[in-house]
């Protein structure tokens, strides 16, 4: 129609938003994609995790570069950006699908890592968990005690009943110098708003 022949020519003329917009109202996510990467182009960073999740859940998929786009996601929310709940679950779904399959010292474990990260930023206590998780040594991640507490203590405290067995039948078998470096660290990952933790 009408309406999408000036979004076309507002895209056209390097408007971000009209990219955006076209990319929003097609059924063709093929189409779809090259709109907002069209937008990321035009400067509207934000979409990058848009365009990852299309990428890690199409049936074409493509986890190289769902985890390349992703990356472009992290760094413009180390800029200084905020995540929305929205753009929080959608990391989450993201880190989940990229972490099937993971290996220990996998490339993609920064990534993984940094975009649970970003989902627990906006108080996800599943990511919260699948960071624990990660580093308790589930799903083939790393093995880090003194981080997979904090992650449990930290969700346990948002109210996530496994997260708090977990930290109890942790902490059961530590010193208490070992529990309170941890919740020192569970204080200071809050203060970084969950973050690079």
């Amino acid at each position: 129609p009408r309406a999408h022949k000036w979004l076309k020519k507002a895209s056209d003329n390097g408007y971000s938003n009209a990219s955006a917009a076209i990319a929003n109202s097609l059924s063709d996510k093929t189409e779809a994609l090259v709109y907002l990467k069209k937008a990321y182009s035009q400067g509207m960073l934000s979409v990058s995790l848009t365009v990852a999740g299309m990428l890690a859940s199409t049936p074409n998929k493509d986890l190289a570069e769902a985890q390349s786009w992703s990356d472009n996601y992290i760094k413009f929310v180390s800029g200084g950006n905020s995540t929305s709940r929205k753009e929080g679950s959608l990391a989450l779904s993201i880190a989940t699908e990229l972490s099937n399959g993971l290996k220990k010292n996998d490339s993609s474990l920064k990534t993984i890592i940094s975009l649970y990260e970003v989902s627990a930023s906006t108080r996800n206590t599943t990511a919260m968990m699948a960071l624990g998780d990660l580093f308790a040594g589930k799903k083939n991640g790393i093995h880090n005690m003194p981080k997979a507490l904090m992650w449990y203590n930290l969700a346990a405290k948002r109210g996530s009943k496994k997260a708090a067995a977990k930290y109890k039948k942790i902490i059961k078998k530590k010193s208490k110098a070992y529990i309170e470096a941890s919740n020192k660290a569970a204080t200071d990952c809050g203060i970084k708003s969950y973050l690079n933790c």
